[in-house]
């Protein structure tokens, strides 16, 4: 098995994106919506409630 990435639900993605992206840097790779990749071996995906 290989590590590809953390995954971290969060519960308002835009706002995650935007605190990922400038308090640590980091960019996104890939925006699915509800599921966002970013540098550094961080996922995002959206919590369901």
């Amino acid at each position: 098995m290989r590590y590809t990435s953390t995954l971290i639900a969060v519960v308002d993605i835009e706002k995650s994106k935007r605190f990922y992206n400038k308090i640590l840097g980091l960019d996104v790779i890939d925006d699915f919506g509800a599921n966002v990749t970013l540098t550094g071996g961080i996922a995002l995906q959206t919590l369901e409630m």
